[in-house]
């Protein structure tokens, strides 16, 4: 053990907190409460995944399974599109570097949480269409 007053990093002290708070997350959420909560992510990805597949030039960039996480591919340069969905106050995604697309600077990895309701899902769905315009 390093005492605090000689430690050079805090890597152990953010450890720690990380551990912390994920038992008292998972203490508060109980089985029945994380289950629910892998659910929700799940079913707000496959909605959003839907709705963005119906924008005209997106595509799936694979068709592999998928929880709270899904690569989409765009119309236009990814990076280009984060920019202008976060001039519209939406955290788009990721864009990919270009060796998971094929030299394509066109894939974007999009994320869904629990905590993104339906209404919120469909105005991102929304604003990414105007986007890729």
């Amino acid at each position: 053990d390093i005492r605090r007053e000689k430690a050079t990093s805090n890597v152990c002290t953010n450890q720690t907190l990380m551990a912390v708070t994920a038992a008292v997350q998972l203490g508060w959420l109980g089985s029945s409460g994380l289950a629910e909560i892998g659910l929700r992510s799940a079913r707000g990805a496959h909605f959003c995944r839907q709705g963005l597949l119906q924008v005209p030039g997106v595509s799936a960039l694979a068709d592999a399974p998928f929880v709270r996480e899904f690569a989409v591919r765009l119309p236009i340069d990814a990076a280009m599109a984060v920019e202008r969905l976060a001039d519209e106050g939406y955290l788009a995604g990721v864009a990919l570097d270009d060796s998971y697309t094929g030299g394509r600077p066109d894939g974007l990895l999009v994320a869904v949480t629990e905590r993104r309701t339906r209404a919120e899902i469909e105005g991102f769905v929304a604003t990414f269409e105007k986007a890729m315009r």
